[in-house]
């Protein structure tokens, strides 16, 4: 059995980019050959880390006899693709990350193709219920969707925790608590902050009264809206934070710097399954997330978009803080790995 996994892949450090990179460690771990082909056009790097500098096009057919497709929507190119290996006898997997909306008419032609795809041998995972639920309403069998959670848990070694860049490590040293969230780029969604990165500005703002030494870190492995950075920037300076709140845009895991945080918040106005959540949580960090999708267990939910609600949250954490620890102990935590191996298994006979 070979496979060949289809997405980003790091850098810069996104949610999916660091799903593609364990799960290709882990398969290769586990003695099965597996390929990265990238779609990201960034941070290429011929390595070591199986990835290879090749930006998917519609006519390269990879060899290997399972391929493993990880989309963000209803994506034309990534499902016509489907399609031509289909026709090929290229057995398939699609990871949906996200359903996140597209041009009306994009969205209805993608709909029809994942309809038809699904007639066909090929698996199907969503990483949350709330994708499931949409394919089933498209008509999609249920039985033909798998419920996989994208957390495939790191393995923590030394030159990873040592990695953290020198301008966040003394931000770290110098405050407390800290917060971290982050964000794998700079966009809006129906005409709000995706991330919510004002949102927690503003969260900053109201705290650091009762909490002099607060330190907010936003970990941005990739900016293209400098506008919208340079917006936020400005908005920090005028709100008096820049001593409390650090942009962190040099690349490296999270992973190190969510084991120094004493909280870590997901403020998103939409969502596939959180990597970085997900991590936290298995870190035992307390953490807070918007309601907008149904959140692993141990992670303390606000009104979306709701500051007050964000910020009545965030207080009651601070205050019972230890409560909050406590309730992490002994959580149980969902290895995606798993499963995912047990589809390629099933669709290699």
């Amino acid at each position: 059995m070979e496979i060949a996994l289809i997405g980003p892949y790091p850098p810069p450090m996104g949610g999916v980019s660091v799903h593609i990179q364990r799960l290709a460690m882990r398969l290769i771990e586990n003695g099965i050959n597996c390929t990265v082909y990238k779609t990201n056009r960034i941070g290429y790097k011929n390595n070591a880390d199986s990835s290879k500098n090749r930006f998917f096009k519609f006519y390269f057919v990879p060899k290997e006899n399972i391929i493993h497709f990880h989309s963000s929507g209803y994506e034309l190119k990534i499902l016509i693709i489907v399609l031509y290996y289909i026709i090929l006898g290229k057995k398939l997997v699609i990871t949906y990350h996200s359903l996140r909306k597209t041009r009306k008419i994009i969205e209805l032609l993608g709909k029809v193709l994942i309809n038809c795809i699904s007639k066909f041998n090929i698996c199907i995972i969503a990483v949350n219920f709330h994708i499931k639920e949409n394919f089933i309403k498209m008509g999609v069998n249920e039985g033909d969707v798998r419920l996989i959670p994208a957390f495939i848990p790191p393995v923590v070694n030394k030159e990873e925790m040592t990695a953290i860049p020198k301008g966040t490590r003394d931000f770290i040293d110098i405050h407390k608590p800290i917060i971290s969230t982050n964000a794998a780029n700079l966009v809006y969604y129906n005409n709000e902050d995706l991330y919510g990165i004002d949102m927690c500005i503003d969260l900053c703002t109201y705290l650091k009264d009762g909490y002099p030494k607060i330190g907010f870190i936003c970990c941005l492995p990739y900016i293209k809206n400098d506008c919208y950075i340079n917006m936020l920037k400005e908005r920090v300076k005028k709100n008096n934070i820049e001593n409390n709140f650090l942009f962190q845009v040099e690349s490296c895991q999270l992973y190190p710097i969510l084991m120094e945080s004493d909280i870590f918040l997901r403020p998103t106005n939409n969502d596939g399954d959180s990597v970085s959540l997900r991590e936290a949580l298995y870190f035992s960090i307390p953490s807070i997330a918007s309601d907008v999708v149904s959140r692993p267990s141990g992670a303390v939910v606000f009104k979306n978009r709701n500051i007050d609600d964000f910020i009545s949250k965030v207080k009651n954490m601070l205050i019972d803080y230890e409560k909050y620890k406590e309730k992490l102990k002994g959580l149980e935590y969902e290895d995606g790995f798993d499963s995912i191996l047990k589809s390629y298994q099933k669709l290699n006979g």
